[in-house]
């Protein structure tokens, strides 16, 4: 995965150092020295990661991770000349994620860094695939369903309907639409594969939810109510 990294940093030595360690690891390397260029960059580039100064030439680290934090949550990894502990608090308590003082140790700066995108990734990667709604969960990239955690073995087929209707709840989806997004077929005149998949999926929901047949051949999922 080439993620890619935006390092902050006014010391040229340190910046030539930190940017050959992280090319070498195989990531892709942006550069500001100065929190003008940051914000600058930021509004054009989508970095995986920040590794932020906190003593800028135009102002402080702390200071702008604040203000990034309304409305970013890219990792970030604070670096400073300064290691009390009393800094290091105040750094993570402003929505840094993770800091490092300096000086530093290289492997530990690169260690630090492949945390802190581990983390994103699995985070991404559990947004991606599962989806809840009630007690209803799904994990997409399994093709499972789960209903007060407990797999409801449903067929591919079922899936694949269940899963479009609750992504969709409370609003009526056609029968033409459902059809042609699981089947990959156009619905035509025969509804009875749809219509056996319902009956099977309200079977397979307890009355924990509902599955309504509106006029006109749609269907819509509803949570029971208590």
């Amino acid at each position: 995965m080439n993620e890619t990294i935006l390092l902050i940093e006014d010391n040229e030595d340190i910046m030539k150092i930190n940017r050959s360690a992280l090319l070498r690891r195989g990531y892709t390397v942006l550069e500001a020295t100065t929190l003008y260029e940051a914000e600058a960059l930021l509004l054009t580039e989508t970095p995986d990661l920040l590794v932020l100064d906190v003593m800028l030439p135009d102002g402080s680290g702390l200071d702008f991770c604040r203000k990034l934090r309304i409305g970013n949550d890219v990792p970030l990894l604070f670096l400073t000349a300064l290691g009390e502990t009393e800094d290091m608090l105040n750094g993570l308590a402003i929505g840094g994620d993770d800091y490092l003082p300096k000086p530093y140790d290289l492997d530990l700066f690169c260690a630090r860094i492949e945390a802190l995108l581990r983390r994103e990734r699995r985070i991404r990667e559990k947004v991606q695939t599962n989806f809840t709604i009630g007690a209803l969960s799904f994990h997409r990239q399994a093709h499972r369903a789960f209903l007060n955690d407990e797999d409801m073995l449903l067929t591919q087929k079922e899936f694949g309907v269940l899963l479009l209707l609750a992504e969709n709840e409370g609003k009526v989806l056609s029968a033409d639409m459902l059809y042609k997004s699981v089947w990959q077929l156009p619905l035509i005149e025969d509804t009875q594969a749809l219509k056996s998949t319902m009956s099977r999926l309200r079977t397979k929901l307890c009355n924990r939810f509902t599955i309504t047949a509106k006029r006109g051949g749609g269907y819509r999922l509803d949570m029971a109510k208590e």
